[in-house]
Order: structure tokens, then C-alpha cells, then sequence
């Protein structure tokens, strides 16, 4: 294990695992945000302290871990940015905007918000796609950060006029991914589908209404997007298939590719897409109390959750943390 209990104590005690992404594969990064009291209604976000963790596996352990804290953020989510420079990136709800890394520490200026974008609803969804960092929000909304402090509008061309009444969670976009800068989908809302290229939008006829939560653009060529019991459909452009009928309780909060197939995770589990089947992944139970959130870089995939993280780097699993390790009772 990657940490110690002087440093579970200064960094991870007191807080709950939110987000995780990797900067490189010795490098990562995960957002937590401060513990309340479990019998009392749960405080807002913004009042409660947001913490960035940093670890850097190659080092000694006295050197291993940094940490950031932050107050008055709601729902901080966070990648890595390749370009303009290497670093985090964090953005919250409202899109207030964090970046740290490569001689840099800035509270950035928030996205601007409006019916053009580049900012429509509540931030949703932040991925890298050819280097840059790209933000999904409410209300259909798609933006990429050019430089620090500087935001464009992916989504100004899709009009869009919400129903009266409605709301922005009816639509989507909750997740989004790309094969590449000019070949995007968004997905989210009530079967809410759409495609993204170098000639604009297109909405997509998808065989469902069902609430739809996360999407990979996979290595195999093909589009996997969750549903929220679980479902997964299969497809591409106009062709969609249901290759499963999921009944968790959980949707799926992440899906990657990596190596040959496609990962997918919530608070209960980790499972992956082999062969159109969707089936647990078969890893160590101190692996799969990891389950929550994952992020690709570097050739290695991140697992991190509520109850600890870990790495996979191709052929083995790397536990970096678990809190039963700090918490467990001691034996009578």
C-alpha cells in the first residue's frame, strides 16, 4: 500500500472520495470533499471543505503525498489538462475553475453561462480529448478551455429551447466522449443523444427514453452508453443495439476504454464489457472496495471510491489506499 498512517490521517481522514484522474502513470490526483455528521441533514457542498489529494507513487512517503483545499465549491469534478500546459483542472456546478500544476496555482475566472454556452446548465462532465480539457453542462451544453481563463462554446450552434417547465436534468448532456476533437457524443436526459463533428450537431434516434448516464467511445470503434438501471447500448451513428438490461440500484458513473475493453464502474462495483457481455470484473475484493470513479493516462487505469483507490498498470493491480486499513478495529 502507497500510504501510511501519518499520511491517511493529514490527507484522506475526515473526507470522501468524489473524482479521481491521472496526470501520468505515477502521478494522480483525487478530489474529496469533508466529511458531515451522519445523523444530521448533510450541509451543502460550498460549505464544506473540497480537498485535492496528490500522489506521487515514485517517491518516498514523505514525499508522497501534497494536498489543496478549497472552500466554497459545489460538486468540484476534475481532469488533467495536456494543453495549453500539464495540470488539473477542476470545475464546480456554478463552473468556477481551479487549475494547479506545471509552476501554476490558480482560481480561475468562471465559465460564462448562457443560452449560447459555453456554459448552460450545472457542469456535469469534465474529459481531456486531444489534450485539451472539454466540459459537458446542463441544458445541452458542450464547451473546451482554450488556455487558463479562456472557454469557447462547442454548443452555440445547437439551438435549443427547453421545454416550459422543464428541467436542465431532462436533457442532456451528463456525460460525453470522443474518438477525437471532431467526432464527439453526448449523451444524458431521457434517451438524449447527440453527435458532434466537424460540420456540426446531429440528434441522434435512439431506441430509448430511459435516463441515460455515461458513454465511451471504445478502442473497437464502437459507442457504449449506460442507462440508468445499468443497460448498456452498443452502436454507432444511426445503428444502436441493447447488448444488456441492467437492474442496479447505481447507474454506471464511469466508462473507459483500456486495452481491450471496455471498464465500468459505480459506488458497487467494477464490471467490463467483453464480447457484448457485460459481467463483474474479476479482480481482488481489496480492489473492488475501490469501485466509484475511473480515469485512463499513461497506460494505466485508476480506480479510486468512497473506501480507497487503486492502479492498474496493464498486467497487476496496485492497491494505493483503503481506509479499512486505518479504521478497522484492533483485534481483541
Amino acid at each position: 500500500m502507497l500510504l501510511d498512517v501519518d499520511n491517511y490521517k493529514r490527507c484522506i481522514a475526515g473526507f470522501a472520495m468524489t473524482d479521481c484522474a491521472v496526470r501520468t502513470r505515477n502521478t494522480f490526483y483525487f478530489v474529496m470533499l469533508a466529511d458531515y455528521v451522519q445523523d444530521e441533514p448533510p450541509p451543502p457542498d460550498v460549505d464544506r471543505i473540497t480537498r485535492v489529494n496528490v500522489c506521487f507513487t515514485s517517491k518516498p512517503m514523505d514525499q508522497r503525498w501534497r494536498l489543496i483545499s478549497f472552500k466554497g465549491f459545489d460538486g468540484l469534478i476534475g481532469t488533467v489538462s495536456r494543453l495549453p500546459a500539464e495540470q488539473f483542472v477542476g470545475v464546480d456546478r456554478d463552473g468556477q475553475v481551479v487549475s494547479f500544476g506545471s509552476g501554476a496555482k490558480e482560481h480561475e475566472k468562471p465559465i460564462v453561462g448562457g443560452p449560447k454556452g459555453p456554459r448552460r446548465g450545472g457542469m456535469r462532465k469534465l474529459r481531456t480529448i486531444d489534450g485539451k480539457v472539454h466540459a459537458s453542462s446542463g441544458y445541452r451544453g458542450l464547451a473546451r478551455r482554450e488556455e487558463h481563463n479562456r472557454w469557447v462554446s462547442l454548443c452555440d450552434t445547437l439551438d435549443f429551447v427547453p421545454a416550459e417547465g422543464s428541467f436542465s436534468n431532462e436533457y442532456g448532456f451528463d456525460d460525453f466522449d470522443a474518438f477525437d476533437a471532431s467526432d464527439i457524443y453526448c449523451v444524458g436526459g431521457k434517451g438524449d443523444v447527440w453527435h458532434r463533428n466537424a460540420t456540426g450537431w446531429t440528434h441522434i434516434d435512439f431506441p430509448t427514453n430511459q435516463r441515460l448516464e455515461a458513454v465511451c467511445c471504445a478502442g473497437d470503434g464502437s459507442v457504449y452508453i449506460g442507462g440508468a438501471s445499468g443497460s448498456v447500448w452498443k452502436g454507432r451513428h444511426d445503428e444502436w443495439r441493447l447488448i444488456h438490461r441492467g437492474h442496479k440500484v447505481l447507474p454506471f458513473q464511469d466508462m473507459v476504454w483500456y486495452q481491450d475493453r471496455v471498464y465500468c464502474t459505480s459506488d458497487y462495483g467494477l464490471w467490463e464489457i467483453v464480447d457484448d457481455r457485460v459481467r463483474e470484473a474479476d479482480v481482488p475484493d481489496e480492489v473492488k472496495v475501490c469501485s466509484g470513479n475511473l480515469d485512463v493516462a499513461d497506460g494505466v487505469m485508476l480506480l479510486a471510491g468512497v473506501y480507497g483507490a487503486a492502479v492498474l498498470d496493464g498486467e497487476q493491480w496496485t492497491r494505493i489506499f483503503d481506509t479499512f486499513t486505518f479504521t478497522a478495529p484492533p483485534p481483541q
